[in-house]
């Protein structure tokens, strides 16, 4: 191991007071990246399976690839992702962060952001606000602290040593020599991950990845170790496996390890179900010309070794090819990935070995982001197909949902909404499930001009599809037609009885009916 010694210099200073005001917010429900620190896709919810379409929201540019996030407050927030094109065609800024009320769909606050187009980063919960940051493209690589309630900018971070930042802060648990908690954040154009202090902006150390620059810059999972914050990082570079970082809180930091898998990962990093244990790996079976490698890997949090690895058999055909994009989701010593030739699966840690307890397989494009629940005492499945913008006509994205039984799957669900889910950039990092079991997908890509405005699909659990009981109090009366009536009347998507996309008199005739039928 390596403990460095790095220079600071700070630039640019947004101050804040207290030590607890950087931490993640424990009220948060889906307060960051695909999850917790381990980042782990994984949550309980009130019900489930999520098998009815509620609502779509239109009108909003494509969310990013860091996904939705569920705030403290119950509120959903999501960052856009545009293009260059996008930019210049709109005279529009680089990306918007938006907070949407999870009953109507309606956007509660949002605020605009400059430079690039969502820099395929998300948003991070902190208890005094959300952490994000902007890549560049013409504006000055920045770390953003936005007011939770109105969006507002409160913080902003900039350092020289910033080239172009991606993927959403990690938060440190550990104050470091200052009393402040740290951040951690990728910088693509100087291949660097920089360690700031949240509260003076101060740059505190940067290491050097071995390899070229990684196109993501996803990280985690994070843990302490000795009372120091630790973090993996596995890159989108087969020149470099991966490393696990020690933040020594005086600007230095110590290389626990280099390691884990033999090849690079596509969305990002790994998945860990216990801080500073076994870690798991989505990799791409080709690593560039050496030949195939594994595709899943499980790397040993203390020291960075391969415990195990699952065979992808590159070129052997559809029907057998294993090859995954995304972080896995974990749940306990479930271990579950999506990928290539419409592949969704479980594998089972044993220990020093795995068992694939179940497979789904229809052949058919890629599924690029799966999430699992807990709902009722059964685990649900959620995997989203990421379509194709470029074909003609355009191939939709879709919904998978299954529920794991163990050494087997039962499909619940399986539906592109007739054609009309919109295609997704490697699926938006999607789906998101809230407190109530609900599910979150989002359609859209900036890669063709044609779907460069996206939509938002609601997808609810049965006993809470409803659609007559618009207040959701458990009661069909006359304050659901006040309700809806308002809601109607607002404009508010939520009013979309018959879900054609529009807000207008057919809605309420479509309401009326169902109000007079009951639940």
């Amino acid at each position: 191991m390596r403990k460095v010694q790095m220079a600071s210099m700070l630039l640019a200073v947004g101050a804040i007071s207290s030590i607890a005001s950087a931490q993640i917010d424990p009220n948060a429900f889906w307060g960051a990246y695909r999850g917790n620190q381990l980042r782990t896709a994984f949550a309980s919810v009130a019900a489930g399976p999520a098998d009815n379409h509620a609502m779509t929201v239109t009108g909003q540019y494509p969310v990013s690839m860091g996904g939705f996030t569920v705030g403290a407050n119950g509120d959903l927030y999501f960052k856009t992702h545009r293009n260059d094109a996008n930019i210049d065609a709109d005279g529009g800024p680089g990306c918007t962060v938006v907070r949407m009320d999870r009953a109507t769909g309606a956007v509660l606050a949002s605020v605009d952001l400059p430079g690039g187009s969502g820099n395929y980063s998300g948003l991070t919960h902190a208890v005094n606000g959300i952490w994000t940051v902007v890549h560049g493209h013409g504006a000055t690589p920045t770390i953003y602290r936005l007011n939770a309630t109105t969006l507002a900018v409160e913080q902003q971070i900039t350092n020289g040593d910033f080239g172009g930042l991606r993927g959403a802060p990690l938060i440190g648990s550990v104050p470091n020599m200052n009393g402040h908690l740290n951040l951690y954040v990728h910088d693509r154009n100087n291949n660097k991950i920089h360690c700031v202090d949240s509260v003076t902006g101060e740059l505190m150390w940067s290491y050097i990845p071995i390899g070229s620059p990684a196109l993501f810059g996803k990280m985690g999972p994070s843990w302490t170790d000795g009372g120091k914050d630790v973090f993996a990082y596995f890159a989108n570079t087969s020149v470099f496996p991966g490393v696990a970082l020690k933040d020594n809180g005086d600007h230095t930091y110590t290389e626990l390890w280099i390691g884990g898998p033999e090849n690079f990962n596509w969305l990002g990093s790994g998945a860990s179900a216990t801080p500073g244990g076994t870690i798991y790996v989505n990799t791409f079976t080709d690593d560039g010309g050496a030949g195939p490698t594994p595709t899943l890997w499980a790397i040993d949090g203390g020291d960075g070794s391969v415990l195990w690895a699952v065979d992808g058999h590159r070129g052997e055909g559809a029907d057998v090819e294993l090859n995954f994009f995304s972080r896995p989701a974990v749940k306990g010593n479930r271990v579950y990935c999506c990928g290539g030739y419409g592949v969704v699966t479980c594998f089972v840690d044993n220990g020093g070995s795995y068992t694939q307890a179940w497979e789904y397989r229809d052949q058919i494009g890629e599924f690029t982001i799966c999430t699992v629940v807990e709902a009722a005492g059964q685990t649900y499945v959620y995997a989203v197909r990421q379509g194709d913008p470029n074909a003609d006509p355009f191939v939709p994205g879709e919904l998978l949902v299954l529920r794991d039984d163990g050494g087997s799957f039962t499909q619940i669900l399986k539906t592109d909404l007739n054609g009309t889910m919109l295609p997704t950039f490697y699926g938006a990092n999607s789906a998101t499930p809230d407190p109530d079991g609900n599910v979150w997908v989002s359609g859209g890509t900036f890669a063709n001009p044609v779907f460069k405005t996206g939509q938002i699909y609601k997808f609810a659990p049965a006993g809470n599809s409803c659609f007559a009981d618009f207040n959701d109090d458990g009661a069909v009366d006359t304050r659901d037609v006040i309700a809806f009536l308002n809601s109607w009347t607002a404009g508010n998507i939520a009013a979309d009885c018959d879900d054609n996309g529009v807000v207008d008199t057919r809605d309420v005739i479509c309401f009326l009916n169902l109000w007079t039928a009951g639940c």
